[in-house]
This record gives structure tokens, sequence and C-alpha cells, in this order.
């Protein structure tokens, strides 16, 4: 046989080996066996086949939910690969949070410096190599936080006599198990501040008081707790107070009664009528106050109301007091009837004696020194007589009250009676 050459009888064949599914890793060796040699001659070759494929991860730490508490410090994901021909490189990462992706995230862990409430959500991490990628299972990340009491308006202002309802919004995780407020109101909803009918006493501060119980996955459980107040402004319309039904001032003196006016809110308001001289609108004033200013007078004041719910509204209130302007005794008039004074002996003569003062006076009628009458706490004497010979003379009328330390006035009138 020449070198280079086959034997005319050698016969090559060939064996093809098709296989559908390929274990990992697994060692394929070929055998021939030669049968015609005398020494039945076999001789095999190991292949090995070098199986790639796309990594196969799985989330750390594995739980399908994992409770942490707000402000916890570096907390670690990792992507384990469970297997993968060939491994990732060190950045063929990516990670999702609720399914988009975290930017600048291409290693195999993803560490969060500090976890707030917006970490809450899904997470997986996707491994890829250069036959296509994989994506862990998800990992429900649950943020825990104390409660945290939102949305009460302070001060709130409601009108008297009002109802008041006053919801305490919290918001935790897990949810708060105990809300209360104090001091409490009517209600048997522990977390609204309610009155059927607000009053004055109820107004003050109020506070709010939620509390959860949050427990991690790892650590201890730990009690979250938020307390926020409210000031509750109970508005009124004014009323008056301190204010006397009358006032008694002499004449010429001055006067000076002011209109004491309580309100929530003050007053935007507050007049006399009728005026008086001052330039203050709460103060009756006169600095020498005469007779004729005696009568009625109406103070009235007006505030504006705008609770924190509902409509503004005007209250009004409007309290009187008498102003009694006192003056001592003057004689208006003292006269015969008639202003008849020659009268016949046996006649009727008629006299009228009229004061002007305040309070009422003591009026007398004399003649001579005799005392012919006397009347109290009156403003006109009337005397009536017989006329006899011996009452020509003088009639005097005197009069006198308390005021300028019961100065008397006098009038006088001549009678001449002619004798038969």
């Amino acid at each position: 046989m020449v070198p280079g050459q086959l034997a005319s009888d050698l016969v090559i064949s060939y064996s093809t080996l098709n296989l559908m599914s390929v274990p990992l890793y697994q060692n394929i060796f070929c055998e021939a066996r030669d049968e015609a040699s005398t020494g039945n001659y076999t001789q095999s070759v190991d292949v090995q086949i070098n199986v790639v494929y796309p990594p196969v991860v799985q989330v750390f730490p594995k739980y399908p939910v994992y409770n942490v508490i707000e402000g916890l410090l570096n907390f670690v994901f990792n992507c384990n690969i469970i297997e993968a021909n060939p491994l990732p490189q060190s950045n063929g990462y990516s990670w999702l949070h609720r399914s988009l992706v975290i930017q600048g995230q291409n290693s195999f862990s993803y560490t969060i410096a500090s976890v707030q409430k917006s970490h809450s959500g899904e997470y997986r991490c996707t491994a890829r190599n250069d036959y296509g990628s994989g994506t862990s299972n998800s990992l429900a990340l649950d943020v825990q936080y104390p409660p945290s009491i939102q949305g009460l308006t302070s001060p709130y202002k409601v009108i008297e006599y009002q109802p008041i309802n006053v919801t305490c919004q919290v918001s935790s995780n897990p949810p708060p198990n105990q809300i209360s407020w104090s001091p409490s109101g009517e209600g048997s909803v522990p977390s609204r501040l309610y009155y059927s009918s607000v009053s004055i006493k109820n107004r003050g501060i109020y506070s709010c008081t939620a509390q959860n119980t949050m427990t991690p996955t790892v650590g201890e459980q730990q009690t979250g707790m938020s307390t926020n107040q409210i000031h509750v402004d109970v508005l009124y319309p004014p009323y008056m107070s301190g204010m006397n039904s009358s006032y008694k001032v002499i004449e010429y003196q001055p006067l000076n009664v002011t209109c004491q006016v309580s309100s929530n809110p003050p007053p935007d308001k507050i007049s006399w009528f009728p005026t008086g001289e001052g330039s203050v609108s709460s103060i009756l004033y006169f600095s020498s106050v005469s007779r004729n200013k005696s009568g009625n007078y109406s103070c009235t004041a007006q505030n504006t109301m705008t609770p924190t719910v509902g409509g503004q509204q005007t209250g009004m209130a409007t309290s009187q007091t008498q102003v009694d302007v006192l003056y001592p005794a003057t004689i208006t008039e003292f006269l015969a009837k008639d202003n008849i004074t020659e009268i016949m002996e046996n006649s009727t003569f008629h006299l009228y004696c009229h004061v002007d003062s305040n309070p009422y006076s003591v009026i007398s009628l004399t003649f001579g020194d005799v005392l012919k009458s006397m009347i109290r706490d009156s403003s006109e004497l009337t005397y009536n007589a017989t006329a006899g010979c011996l009452n020509s003379g003088k009639y005097i009328c005197s009069a006198t009250n308390s005021i300028m330390n019961g100065v008397t006035v006098s009038a006088e009138v001549n009678l001449n009676v002619q004798c038969k």
C-alpha cells in the first residue's frame, strides 16, 4: 500500500448524534469498533459539550413581602444567580421598581441608603449574558411608618350653637389601631370631634392622638404615635354687659356712658342713638348735659362671623338705657285763676303754682306765717278758698327738691279782697 492512500478494502463510516435536549455540563463520547480485526479493536473519543443559556435569578431577601420601618439605613437587595452560562458581566444587571427601570443601577446589588415611603412596592432584578436574560421573582417591600395626622385646620372657627364635626385624618402603615381626641366630644366615632351645638365653654385646644404597631420582618416591633392640636374658636354675636338701665346725672355735669360689648370676633361697629358729643363710637358723652338730653338712648353693636365651614353671618345686638337729667326746682307759674287778684268778699278764689324740677318737689303755699297748703313729690299745687276780708295780702309759693343741696325757690301773688 502506498503511503497516503487508503487500502482498497478500507470502509469509512459516519455516525451523527442529534440531541433534542442537552443536559448541562454533560460529557459525550463517540466509540468506534473494528470488528474485522483479530482483536476486535475499539476506540473512543470524549467530546465535551458546553451548553450556554441565559441566567436564572432570584432576588434576595427571599420573601414575597418584606416589612421594613421607614428610616432604615442601607437596605440591600441582591440579585442571586441560580444558574447561568456564561455568568453575567458585573454590569449585566438591572433593577425594576413597580415595573419601571431604576436608572443607574446595573450591578448585582441595589442599596437604599434610607428607606422612605416612596420605596414601597415590588422589586425585580434582571441579569443578562450573551445568550439572553432572566428576570427574578418579585419582592414586595412594605415600608411601615408611624401615624401622620393631616388636614386639621387651626384655628377651627365655628359659630355658637352650630354643630362642629372635625375628622382626624391619619396616614400610617399599618393603619392606626387607636385614634382619640382630648378633650373628647359627644360623638361615638373616636376619630371625630363632634358637638351637636357648640357653646363658648367648648372653645380651647383639642388634641388628636393616633397610634399604630409596626412589625418589621427582621427586628423588633415598634409603636408609632403622633399628636396634632387644633384651637377651636367659638364665634358669637355681640352682647352687652355692665350698662345700667338708667343713669341719673345733675344738669350741667358731664355724662360718660360706655357701651361694653363682648363678641367674637370683636365688633366691626358700635354706635349710639341719639349720638353724643364724643369721637369714640362706643361712649355716649356729653361735656355738660342739659335737661333736654333726658330720654332713652340705644347702643347697637355689629360683628361679622366667618366660620371655617359654612357661610358668613352678621351678629347684632342692641341695648337701651335711660338718661335722667336732674335739676333743681323752678317755679314756672304762680297765679290766681284767670289772673284775677281783685276779688269780692265771700267769693271763691283759686291759686295755682306750677314747678319744673327733677325729681319732683315739695311745694308749699303760705300766707304770712301760716302754711295754707303743702304737697310732696309733685309738680303743681292748687289752692281754693272763700275770700274773707282778712285774706288780703301776699301769698307765697315755695318749692324745693334734693338737688343743689335743697335750694328753695319762691314766687308771690298779692290778693286784694274787697270787703262789703
